[in-house]
């Protein structure tokens, strides 16, 4: 079940993504959408590792030494400051779909979302759930030392 919604962006590319609202599953928004289950729920079930899928880091400080994360080429995990929480973005090598982690100011994993050209769908979160907006422009995602990546 698809959500049309804010467009994607590349994430090889700095623009700034459309997005409409603040992260906040509290007050009802416009243009929120449900999310398909909870972060707890979601990030229970296992992946498949051989697949182009969201694997949880349930604090943004647990990012960098995810070792799915870690291992991603450098160039497909993007971070980006939204007012006082995070987004990090996982693309596919190809650079046609993304999942976006969510967190929030005080560092815990609120939302995943998962785009795919204009189509974009919470994965994980709130009921109601709006992507963030006044994000600044992306830059690449490091690990710690021993996180996995080679940058």
């Amino acid at each position: 079940m698809g959500t049309d919604g804010p467009g994607s962006r590349d994430a090889q590319a700095d623009g700034l993504r459309d997005a409409s609202g603040p992260i906040d599953a509290k007050v009802s928004i416009d243009g929120a959408v449900a999310c398909d289950r909870s972060i707890a729920a979601a990030c229970a079930a296992t992946a498949d590792a051989g697949a182009f899928t969201f694997h949880c880091a349930t604090t943004l400080s647990a990012t960098t030494s995810n070792a799915y994360l870690c291992g991603r080429p450098e160039t497909t995990v993007l971070i980006e400051t939204c007012g006082s929480g995070h987004e990090l973005i996982d693309t596919n090598n190809a650079g046609t779909a993304e999942y976006i982690y969510v967190y929030d100011s005080s560092g815990k994993l609120f939302a995943i979302s998962y785009s795919i050209g204009t189509s974009v769908h919470c994965v994980a979160g709130p009921q109601e759930f709006v992507p963030p907006v006044g994000c600044n422009p992306p830059s690449l995602f490091s690990c710690a030392t021993d996180g996995g990546h080679k940058g």
